[in-house]
C-alpha cells in the first residue's frame, strides 16, 4: 500500500509540473540566444490564411512554426513551488512529449493515441491515462489573434525587438533575437507571464516518443 501512494504521490508531482507552464514569471536567469536552432523557412505556405487574423513581419515565419505540426522547443521559467523549471516539448504527426525538471524532479509525459502517459523512471512505472485531446499549444497564433504593433523592449536583462498581439483578450508579446525566439510574455487581467525560449527547432529524437516496454503499467 505504501509502495502504491509514494507511486500515486510522484504522479500527482509529474501532473503538477506538467501543468506549472504559464505560471507567473519571477526572476529568471539569463539566458542567450547565440546557440538557437531556429530553421529558416522556405517559399512556406500560409497557415493563417483565410483566418481574419493579422500578422507581423518579424514574427510571421516563428508563428508558422508554432502552429506546425513538427517542432521542439526548450524554455525555462519560474514556477509556484518549484522554482526554476526547464520544460522541453515535442510535438510530430499529432503525438507530444513533455519532458520537465526542477528542484521539484524530473517528468516526462507522452500523449498519442487518446491517452497520456506519465513515465517515473526512478520507480520503472508508467501511470496510464485516457484523454478527450492532445495538449493544445497554446503559444502559437489561435482564432482572434490581431496584430497590434511593434516596437523594442526590455525581456530577460536586454533591449530585444517585439511584435505584440491582442490574442483574444490578451496582450501576447513575442520577443525575437537575431532572428530567433527569444522568449513570450503574456498579459491578461493585470497578470503577466513570461517564458525565456532557449531553444526553438525541428530536432526531434526518434524514441521521444516511445513507451518503455519493461516498465510497470498502471491505469489511472
Amino acid at each position: 500500500m505504501k509502495r502504491i501512494l509514494a507511486i500515486a504521490l510522484t504522479f500527482a508531482l509529474a501532473l503538477t509540473l506538467f501543468a506549472g507552464c504559464g505560471k507567473t514569471a519571477g526572476e529568471n536567469e539569463p539566458t542567450t540566444a547565440a546557440d538557437y536552432t531556429n530553421p529558416i523557412i522556405e517559399d512556406p505556405t500560409d497557415p493563417f490564411a483565410d483566418n481574419g487574423n493579422t500578422y507581423g513581419d518579424l514574427t510571421k515565419d516563428i508563428l508558422a512554426l508554432l502552429e506546425s505540426d513538427s517542432f521542439h522547443r526548450q524554455t525555462v521559467e519560474e514556477t509556484e513551488g518549484a522554482g526554476k523549471q526547464t520544460t522541453d516539448f515535442y510535438q510530430k504527426d499529432g503525438m507530444t512529449a513533455t519532458v520537465s525538471e526542477s528542484s521539484a524532479g524530473k517528468s516526462r509525459i507522452v500523449t498519442k493515441e487518446g491517452k497520456s502517459y506519465t513515465i517515473l523512471d526512478a520507480d520503472k512505472t508508467v501511470m496510464i491515462a485516457v484523454i478527450p485531446a492532445p495538449p493544445i499549444n497554446d503559444e502559437g497564433a489561435g482564432p482572434n489573434t490581431i496584430f497590434k504593433e511593434t516596437g523594442k523592449a526590455e525581456f530577460n536583462g536586454e533591449e530585444l525587438p517585439y511584435d505584440v498581439y491582442d490574442f483574444d483578450g490578451a496582450n501576447v508579446t513575442y520577443f525575437v533575437k537575431d532572428g530567433q525566439l527569444a522568449g513570450i510574455r503574456t498579459e491578461r487581467g493585470g497578470e503577466t507571464t513570461e517564458v525565456i525560449y532557449t531553444a526553438f527547432d525541428t530536432n526531434i529524437p526518434a524514441d521521444i516518443f516511445d513507451i518503455p516496454a519493461d516498465y510497470t503499467k498502471m491505469e489511472v
